[in-house]
């Protein structure tokens, strides 16, 4: 009786260390989780931060988009300056056009030395002139048209790369995720076929299970989520390349609009001078004896 007694103290004593060892497991355990759920939440602030910094980025890129808009309008604004000049130096010279013609007299007078109506030296020269500048000036606009043409065309081969690009992108994300879902698919299966075999198990073992499975869950979901934001990361890239190469295009075309104006200035300029010319020659010519008819 008294053996009988003891070998039943011993069980209760195993049995006792087999509890406490199992419940030192379970806090070990519950230690484990919660790390693993601090470990989530520093990932978590870390996502936070990355999206505070992209939205600083974009508030920076709007503010450079500001900015040019406000250099395009100054451009604008200094090419209306531009242009008022320039109407204010039209209006100057034909004052000064109306003046001459009050001091030479009538324009209708036509000049017959010898009875001769050829013109002078003077009059072909500026003919002549006046000519070669009209053939500059369609030349010019020629090749302006050719630019034009030129540029209508890398801007479409552009746009249709772009589409093509973009095409070739969303497939490729497509097939990516239609394995990931393949894969996930055998997974589960796989995950099934485990659970079921290990049913006639503990049910302290299925459960610790379970909760692996949910983790395993956890961090693949956090894994697609870190993908697609790659993902954005990439697109956002893409975007601000193609902006740059349009604000180089924008300043290339007011590079070439600058010339044009100082094209044009050069050409104005020439002009009066040639006017000047004429005034001066017209008032030498005035000194010699021609016959006038009134």
């Amino acid at each position: 009786m008294k053996d009988k007694n003891m070998v039943r103290d011993h069980a209760g004593v195993r049995a006792k260390e087999r509890m406490s060892k199992g419940g030192r497991e379970r806090e070990r355990e519950r230690e484990r989780e919660r790390e693993r759920e601090r470990e989530r939440e520093r990932e978590r602030e870390r996502e936070r931060e990355r999206e505070r910094e992209r939205e600083r980025e974009r508030e920076s890129k709007r503010e450079r988009e500001r900015e040019r808009e406000r250099e395009r309008e100054r451009g604008r604004e200094r090419e209306r300056e531009r242009e008022r000049e320039r109407e204010r130096e039209r209006e100057r010279e034909r004052e000064r056009e109306s003046t001459r013609g009050n001091m030479d007299g009538p324009s209708s007078r036509k000049l017959t030395n010898n009875d001769s109506t050829a013109p002078t030296y003077f009059e072909a020269l500026a003919f002549k002139k006046e000519k070669k500048k009209k053939k500059k000036k369609k030349k010019k606009k020629k090749k302006k048209k050719k630019k034009k043409k030129k540029k209508k065309k890398k801007k479409k081969k552009k746009k249709k790369k772009k589409k093509k690009k973009k095409k070739k992108k969303k497939k490729k994300k497509k097939k990516k995720k239609k394995k990931k879902k393949k894969k996930k698919k055998k997974k589960k299966k796989k995950k099934k076929k485990k659970k079921k075999k290990k049913k006639k198990e503990e049910e302290e073992e299925e459960e610790e299970e379970e909760e692996e499975e949910e983790e395993e869950e956890e961090e693949e979901e956090e894994e697609e989520e870190e993908e697609e934001e790659e993902e954005e990361e990439e697109e956002e890239e893409e975007e601000e390349e193609e902006e740059e190469e349009e604000e180089e295009e924008e300043e290339e075309e007011e590079e070439e609009e600058e010339e044009e104006e100082e094209e044009e200035e050069e050409e104005e300029e020439e002009e009066e001078e040639e006017k000047k010319r004429k005034t001066h020659t017209h008032t030498h010519t005035h000194t010699q004896t021609h016959t006038y008819i009134e």
